[in-house]
C-alpha cells in the first residue's frame, strides 16, 4: 500500500476532487460523484462527461449504462482519424458513408428482408477490368428475371451468346 494521497468521502459516497478556474466560474469534478461504483469526470454543472464503471464499462457523454451495455458507449458523434478494426459484426441504424469498400474473397451483400436497391448518381459499373466475369442469376434451379421498365439496351463490340432458348414477345 504505497498510496500517497487518499480521498475519503462521506458514508455511502465516494470522494471527489474539484478543479477550479477563474474563481469558480469554470470547474471540473473527478472521483466517485454518486452512490455507485464508478469513477467520473463531470463539468461544473455535475454533468458526467466520462464515466468508468466497476466492471470496466466506459461511457463518454453517457452515464446511464447498465450491465448489458457495451464496454464503450459514446453518447454523441465520434470521429476517428485512423483505422477501425473489428473482428465481429458491425451494425448501424443509419447510413454508411465512404469512398471505397474492399471485400475479401467470396464476399456477399445481403438483405435480411426485402429488396436490395442500388442507386448510383451516374453509371453502375460492374466488372470494369477486362478479365472480370459478371454473373447475374441464381445458383440453384430457380429462374432469374431481368426486367427493365423502360426498355433494355445491350451494346458492345463483341457477340451476345446464349446456351438456352431466347424468347420474346411484342405488343
Amino acid at each position: 500500500n504505497d498510496e500517497k494521497l487518499i480521498l475519503q468521502g462521506q458514508t455511502g459516497f465516494g470522494a471527489k476532487m474539484k478543479y477550479e478556474r477563474n474563481g469558480g466560474s469554470y470547474s471540473f469534478f473527478t472521483g466517485m460523484l454518486t452512490n455507485s461504483s464508478q469513477f467520473s469526470i463531470a463539468d461544473n454543472s455535475n454533468n458526467e462527461l466520462i464515466s468508468v464503471f466497476y466492471d470496466g464499462q466506459v461511457g463518454i457523454g453517457e452515464s446511464s449504462l447498465s450491465t448489458s451495455s457495451p464496454k464503450l458507449t459514446v453518447g454523441g458523434n465520434m470521429k476517428v482519424n485512423s483505422h477501425i478494426t473489428a473482428s465481429g459484426n458491425i451494425s448501424a441504424s443509419g447510413k454508411l458513408y465512404g469512398t471505397d469498400v474492399y471485400l475479401g474473397d467470396d464476399a456477399e451483400f445481403r438483405t435480411t428482408a426485402g429488396h436490395l436497391t442500388i442507386r448510383p448518381e451516374e453509371d453502375l459499373r460492374l466488372g470494369t477490368v477486362s478479365t472480370d466475369n459478371i454473373l447475374i442469376g441464381r445458383l440453384d434451379t430457380g429462374v432469374t428475371t431481368i426486367q427493365s421498365k423502360k426498355g433494355l439496351l445491350v451494346s458492345g463490340s463483341g457477340h451476345i451468346t446464349a446456351s438456352g432458348n431466347i424468347s420474346g414477345s411484342a405488343t
